[in-house]
């Protein structure tokens, strides 16, 4: 299990739609276990002061392309699967630098892409697939 405090940050409530300025978020096994004003502590927690910097729930984006290594389409076809696949990953982890967590590709990845970034073989969001354009 692993355990992640974040404190000192100013924390977007998406729901309210407003900003909870000095709070602490308890973070357990990647997902948001606590959200609190008050300072918060867990046995062998990980703590990292964001310093009045903002903290916001990853974002999704429901229609990528993340094989669209070029505009030309007709091109993939012709570009080796590992090519694509390499250079996909300078897109995937560019997605996940903007705050994309999880992204819904609407056509060109497939169940392997998906699988590398989950064994961390490539950095970038969650990929959810729909398969081939």
């Amino acid at each position: 299990m692993t355990t992640t405090i974040f404190t000192n940050a100013n924390v977007l409530d998406t729901r309210a739609g407003t900003i909870l300025p000095d709070h602490s978020v308890l973070v357990t096994d990647g997902k948001i276990t606590e959200v609190s004003q008050t300072p918060l502590k867990a046995d062998g927690a990980k703590v990292i002061d964001i310093k009045g910097r903002y903290l916001m729930p990853g974002l999704c984006d429901g229609h990528v392309h993340v094989t669209a290594i070029t505009p030309d389409f007709p091109m993939l076809k012709r570009l080796s699967p590992f090519y694509v696949a390499a250079r996909s990953g300078d897109l995937l982890r560019d997605m996940l630098m903007r705050g994309f967590t999880t992204v819904r590709d609407a056509g060109g990845a497939d169940y392997g892409l998906s699988r590398a970034v989950d064994e961390d073989k490539l950095i970038g969001p969650r990929v959810l697939f729909c398969g081939h354009a």
